[in-house]
């Protein structure tokens, strides 16, 4: 019976449970945040509004200021005529412009901006008025640059006066003057300059600028207030929209919450537990997802297996050679205390001749190439089925251990290990010590001898070099 519920409880499935509880919460998600936006975008919308008008009056002092300035750089150059009250003037002039677009641009952003949150808010088209505040500043504009034009006419008569060269400044040399200001003589001309700017009509357009400014900025005003009054009633529906949201999605989430816990995170933190002792995550234990978790804890556990077998295998080669290294050689010879009796064991000890020269004259590349042919050369001889049998134990010294051969086939292989080197053009020093039964024999001495033999070998090379030399 009990087997029998076993096989039932995998039937559950936590995703069945959970992603229709996911797909509502991402959906209240996406609706809250949406409605945020809303909610964000409209308040900037206030803000700017609220902004405008402070940005306004503020370039509005400024072109009155500037105004005053264009007045008094151009009585400055009517007077001493000084190049440098030209160049500040038009600096001056340049900024009024830029001030009076600046204004304009807010103007019209900020209807545009309405017109967008309007758009936005599903209200009625008449709900964002078209400005009037724009007629205003071009009867502004017009009236500073009236006041320019009667300027820069009595800078011309004082420039033309004094002679003055108006290239650097083409707008003051191509200004066309009246007739009978242009057969004025020169004398005369910085009067007519002084009377120019002292014009009562001229000095009346000081008003209409500042005017104009005034009621261009009050009317800002009043359509901000109008606007701001509109905006922040749909922002209180968004609001109420967002409060509603946001007691929806904290429902949700209280029943997601019941659903993880009891469902998903309690049979979880049982299977974390075996995990953390070593131990097996049963596989008919909790939900079919806790099942395939058990089985890839499995499937890692005889990877990292695996991986640590690999990374033995690496720390146990020579990397130049390929072949089992010094490591690799001490443990197989605490593997030799366990061979069968009656085996028969032969040792190779094996040093490379040349190896110095090599490095010394040609370079370590052509000395390791020398070792990676020496190891072919030892392994293709002495080597065994498995080719765990041959070592580098120093820089040019190799051991080759066989176990199970005759006497007569260690003849054998030295003959055919002085073939190979003489094929490959090569020439190692080899040693070796033969024991037709290991039982009772201490290995070292039989390394200790082959050693001996190796050197003698050598020396004997070494001898019969000289001789063939002398």
């Amino acid at each position: 019976m009990e087997n029998t519920n076993n096989r039932k409880k995998p039937a559950i499935s936590a995703k069945r449970m959970i992603i229709p509880a996911v797909i509502a919460m991402l959906i209240m998600h996406a609706l809250i945040v949406f409605n945020t936006v809303r909610i964000n975008n409209m308040g900037q919308v206030i803000s700017q509004f609220t902004q405008r008008n402070f940005a306004l009056s503020g370039m509005s002092s400024g072109i009155s200021q500037l105004t005053d300035q264009l007045t008094g750089t151009a009585v400055q150059y009517v007077n001493d005529g000084d190049e440098g009250a030209l160049n500040a003037y038009f600096e001056q002039l340049g900024r009024v412009q830029g001030s009076f677009n600046a204004m304009q641009e807010l103007v019209r952003s900020g209807s545009d901006a309405e017109q967008g949150a309007v758009h936005h808010a599903h209200l009625s088209a008449d709900a964002a008025p078209e400005s009037s505040a724009a007629g205003f500043l071009n009867a502004s504009a017009d009236a500073v640059m009236g006041r320019a034009q009667t300027e820069m006419t009595a800078m011309r008569l004082a420039a033309q006066s004094r002679g003055a060269d108006l290239s650097a400044w083409p707008a003051l040399q191509t200004l066309e003057l009246p007739q009978e200001l242009e057969k004025l003589p020169d004398g005369a001309k910085i009067g007519k300059a002084h009377e120019l700017l002292a014009d009562s009509d001229y000095q009346s357009t000081r008003g209409d600028v500042q005017r104009n400014l005034s009621i261009a900025v009050s009317t800002v005003n009043d359509e901000n207030v109008a606007s701001i009054q509109r905006l922040s009633n749909v922002l209180s529906l968004y609001r109420l929209q967002q409060w509603g949201l946001m007691a929806l999605i904290i429902g949700t989430m209280l029943v997601m919450i019941v659903l993880l816990f009891t469902k998903l995170l309690i049979p979880l933190e049982k299977s974390v537990e075996r995990v953390q002792k070593g131990e097996s995550i049963p596989k008919e234990y909790g939900f079919s997802e806790l099942r395939r978790l058990a089985e890839s804890y499995d499937d890692l556990m005889e990877h990292r297996n695996k991986l640590e077998e690999d990374l033995r295998e690496l720390s146990h080669t020579d990397a130049l050679t390929g072949l089992p290294n010094r490591l690799a050689y001490e443990e197989f010879l605490k593997k030799l205390l366990d061979t069968p009796e009656h085996t028969s064991l032969t040792i190779y000890s094996m040093d490379v001749d040349g190896l110095k020269v090599t490095n010394d004259k040609l370079g370590h590349v052509s000395g390791d190439k020398l070792l990676r042919e020496a190891a072919s050369c030892i392994l293709k001889t002495f080597g065994d089925s498995t080719g765990k049998n041959v070592f580098r134990t120093g820089g040019d010294e190799f051991v080759a251990i066989r176990l199970g051969d005759t006497e007569e086939q260690c003849r054998s292989a030295l003959a055919a290990f002085r073939a190979e080197q003489e094929s490959r053009g090569i020439s190692i020093s080899v040693g070796h010590a033969y024991l037709p039964d290991i039982r009772g024999e201490k290995l070292r001495q039989m390394f200790e001898e082959a050693d001996h033999n190796m050197y003698e070998a050598k020396a004997e090379q070494h001898r019969d070099a000289e001789t063939h030399n002398t």
